[in-house]
This record gives C-alpha cells, structure tokens and sequence, in this order.
C-alpha cells in the first residue's frame, strides 16, 4: 500500500488505494500560500508550479497522528490543510467539494513511499 510520508518522517498517512484519480499543475493563489505558510516555518521551499495529486479518500492507517493539526488560510476558508507540526509539511488537503471522495496531496510537499 502507498504511504504519503512528511520531509521528517513522523507522520505517515498509509493509502488503501495506489493510483491517483487525477494530478494537474496548479497555481491558484490558495496552493502557493499554504506552501509559504509552511516553508515559512521550516518547511520546504515551495516550487512555482505545485503538481497536486488526487487520491480516493480511503486513508488505513495513520502514524503520528499527534503531530498531525488542521489549519484554514483565511477566515472563512473552504480549503483545509492538513500538517505535520514537526516538519511543517502538508500531508493533504480537504474541500467539501471533495465529498469524502478524494482528498489532495502534493507530490512535492509530502512524498510518496
């Protein structure tokens, strides 16, 4: 099974699932904010063009969900990311518009093992 692993480690999201529904280039102001929100405090440096990946919403397993928090860019928000509060990596990405279907991740930001 995939996992989607954060830069540091501690947090692993294992996937029931291997094949992405879809990935594109996005480079909507929302994708590149929260990658300098998280760069700003110790994450990577964000790539100009971030390739996010669509995965069915189907997480079996989580590893260091302690370190795992939520955060909105704005009040209010329709986006939320999710983060490892160690490394400051984003994991993934939820939007109601998702419908618990699929949620993001960006191949960049957290990586596939």
């Amino acid at each position: 099974m995939p996992v989607i692993e954060c830069g540091c480690g501690h947090c692993k999201l294992t996937l029931a699932e291997d094949c992405p529904r879809m990935s594109l280039c996005c480079e909507c102001k929302d994708c590149r904010q929260a990658l300098k929100w998280a760069a700003k405090r110790g994450g990577k440096t964000p790539v100009d063009l971030p390739q996010p990946m669509y995965m069915r919403s189907d997480i079996s397993a989580v590893e260091g969900q302690g370190s795992i928090r939520a955060f909105q860019l704005r009040d209010p928000a329709r986006w939320t990311q999710v983060f490892c509060t160690k490394c400051y990596l984003i994991l993934g990405v939820e939007h109601p518009d998702y419908a618990d279907n699929v949620f993001m991740y960006s191949w960049i930001a957290a990586r596939r093992v």
